[in-house]
């Protein structure tokens, strides 16, 4: 293949080198020549390179090239350079080859016809096939033994083994392909290769697939797909259901050839192929990686939350009554259930009460809306537990950090290794529990901005724990009240009562109560009330203090054909803001002249209010406290106040309020609630406080 070099290359690689805080330098050695496809070898690396250092003459390929031969290079001393066992040399080309981790197995790539010496390789076609060999203490490497679907048809080369040796990945023009070259795949069963699966099509595309490399079970390959110039490397997770290819960016990619990387610590170092200074040479990568400190615990999103209703009420005098809960039409019964959402969102829940024998909603008890929203944080989103051996995959692309333009990706798996990139995996050798440390670099705004998270993973070779997704502490104790509904769920509060009474039917016109089928409707005496945002009229039948009141009308109703009939909540209507429950008010004008007890004509009006509220709520019992201020002796007071406060029930008693319903009491000037040296203060003192309770 044809190379070229710029000067302008140069440049642009060393800026993105700084940039991407990947040190990357060429690996300087003895070989003269290409020198590219590394594979690992116990501690050392073999290369291919076509080195010219023959004696006899040798066969030129039909671009004047040497064949390409073996060589072991010390990576500590690249100076130390030795050409490989001279078992895997012939006088055709021989390589790139690949190992399984012990270094006992291995599947080398050459020509098909070995025989033929002095020859040149173009008179005529000799395509490369893989052959597998195995290494013993006493005997060294066992004679070359060509996998069964060798073809002189078509090309099969570029192994890359597994660390059991059970697996080879290569590329071959084979037919049954997506393009020239594709990578395949054959595994040892029972002592035999299978036949090669194509890898697919997320892997493989009309452009050719070449130098595939497994590294901890990462498949990296090269491929001229545009995406920096030249032949690109890529990354594929090529064993998930969601195969996802990416290519590598810069420094690992420049504009020029780049292939044949292998790393074997998770892409901390390693080393590649690359033309980049003008000829095929090995180069060697390391990544430096940034110290993160004070990393917080990474908080889990499983969006799964207890719900309760804070204001339910008790069901047991209506055995058939149960809540409800409706949730994106999903529907659980129970006050208290546990509910995972699908995610963040806007959600809507209603919570009903059922009636269970005829399948109908009886009362609407509440109304909720939630926003759940995403934590911002790093997120590492990785398995909880794991094997010895196993590889696992960790992703940080959920993670939601919307204010940081994030440039780097940095893992540290706690066992002494680290990892970059927002894809890894990893595996641990070892039982034990492991801090995963997930960091990130980049800017907000103009400045410089890191972060880290981590998360604890267990390591066991004991079964894997089931975890329920239900049982999850968090809990939303109170969403917020959807407040633009009508007749809704009311909590009693300052400024009303509430009252229950059954919605029968809604219309758009008023009705005929006299006609079928609405009769039942008047002999209910219904009332009629407009709604002025759904321009309709309401029919209310009955009012009730206890929703459970109201449930045999509702079934007769029911049975009648009133099937959209439901209990609703009502507030009582009442003018005067001043009246208050379950603490004390005062009504400005139930008033006494001095030293009398009787009442004047204006408290009537004001009384007439407390008597209206306590015929509609039955339940409700008030209490009566007369005081006055202090003019006059202590006994005069108490008795005065006495009188006034007697006075007041009287009154409602005699409008048909039950005088068990009514506690009067006289305080005297024992209470001021102001100054007895003014005429002003006195005059507050002098006052009639209620206190309205349900009993």
């Amino acid at each position: 293949m044809v190379k070229r070099f710029s000067l302008f290359t140069i440049a642009f690689l060393q800026s993105l080198l700084f940039a991407q805080e990947v040190q990357l330098e060429q690996l300087e050695t003895k070989l003269r020549g290409s020198v590219y496809c590394p594979s690992f070898y116990k501690g050392n690396i073999v290369v291919c390179s076509d080195q010219k250092d023959r004696i006899t003459k040798t066969i030129l390929d039909e671009n004047g090239k040497e064949p390409v031969d073996l060589y072991l290079i010390n990576p500590d001393s690249p100076q130390e350079v030795k050409r490989f066992d001279e078992h895997f040399r012939s006088l055709f080309n021989d390589g790139p080859i690949a190992f399984n981790k012990k270094g006992d197995r291995c599947v080398i790539s050459r020509n098909l016809k070995t025989d033929r010496r002095y020859k040149s390789l173009e008179e005529d076609f000799n395509p490369l096939g893989l052959y597998t060999s195995h290494w013993s203490d006493s005997t060294g490497w066992s004679i070359l033994i060509p996998l069964p679907f060798n073809n002189p048809a078509y090309f099969c080369s570029h192994p890359t083994m597994n660390e059991a040796g059970d697996l080879i990945i290569f590329s071959s023009n084979m037919p049954g392909g997506f393009g020239g070259f594709d990578l395949w795949k054959s595994e040892l069963i029972n002592g035999h290769w299978s036949q090669p699966v194509n890898l697919g099509s997320e892997i493989n595309t009309e452009a050719n697939e070449l130098f595939p490399n497994l590294n901890n079970r990462i498949l990296f390959f090269s491929s001229k797909r545009d995406a920096y110039g030249g032949l690109d490397i890529y990354r594929a997770n090529w064993e998930e259901k969601e195969v996802k290819v990416k290519a590598l960016k810069p420094p690992f990619n420049s504009p020029q050839d780049d292939f044949g990387l292998i790393s074997k610590d998770f892409m901390n170092s390693g080393y590649l192929s690359s033309n980049r200074s003008g000829t095929d040479a090995l180069w060697q990568f390391k990544v430096d990686y940034p110290d993160f400190a004070a990393c917080q615990e990474m908080v889990m999103e499983d969006f799964c939350y207890t719900l309760f209703e804070e204001n339910a009420r008790e069901l047991d005098d209506v055995g058939s009554l149960v809540y409800e809960w409706s949730i994106n039409g999903v529907k659980r019964r129970g006050v208290e259930i546990r509910y995972c959402f699908p995610g963040p969102g806007d959600y809507e829940i209603n919570l009903d009460i059922i009636d269970t024998l005829i399948g109908q909603t009886y009362f609407n008890q509440a109304a909720y809306s939630i926003t759940l929203e995403r934590e911002q944080q790093a997120f590492i989103e990785c398995p909880d537990t794991v094997f010895p051996g196993e590889v696992f995959y960790l992703s940080a692309e959920a993670t939601n950090l919307p204010t940081m333009d994030i440039h780097h990706y940095y893992w540290n798996f706690g066992d002494g290794t680290k990892g970059k990139f927002i894809e890894t995996s990893h595996y641990y050798e070892t039982e034990g529990t492991y801090q995963v440390v997930l960091g990130l670099t980049g800017y907000e705004g103009e400045a410089d901005a890191e972060t880290c998270v981590y998360k604890t993973i267990v390591c066991s070779s004991g079964k894997k724990p089931e975890v329920d997704p239900n049982l999850i502490p968090s809990q939303i104790d109170n969403p917020e009240l959807v407040t633009d509904v009508s007749y809704f769920n009311i909590p009693p509060n300052d400024s009303g009562y509430v009252i229950y009474s059954i919605e029968a039917i809604r219309s758009d016109s008023e009705l005929d109560l006299n006609k079928l089928p609405y009769q039942l409707l008047e002999k209910y005496a219904a009332r009629v009330e407009y709604d002025s945002l759904e321009n309709n009229y309401i029919y209310f039948v009955g009012q009730y203090e206890e929703f459970t009141e109201a449930h045999n009308t509702w079934k007769i109703l029911q049975d009648a054909g009133f099937e959209e009939s439901i209990v609703r909540t009502l507030l009582l209507d009442i003018d005067d803001p001043t009246i208050t429950f379950d603490k004390k008010f005062v009504l400005k004008n139930v008033q006494f002249d001095s030293g009398k007890s009787d009442l004047r004509d204006e408290a009537i009006a004001e009384l007439q209010k407390i008597v209206q509220l306590m015929k509609s709520a039955k339940s409700l019992h008030l209490s009566i406290s007369a005081h006055t201020d202090n003019a006059g002796s202590e006994e005069y007071n108490m008795k005065l106040s006495l009188d006034r406060a007697i006075a007041v029930k009287d009154y409602l008693v005699a409008n048909e309020i039950a005088a068990e319903r009514i506690r009067a009491e006289g305080f005297g000037a024992t209470e001021p609630i102001d100054s007895n040296d003014t005429k002003k203060g006195r005059q507050n003192n002098r006052r009639v406080e209620f206190k309205l309770e349900k009993q």
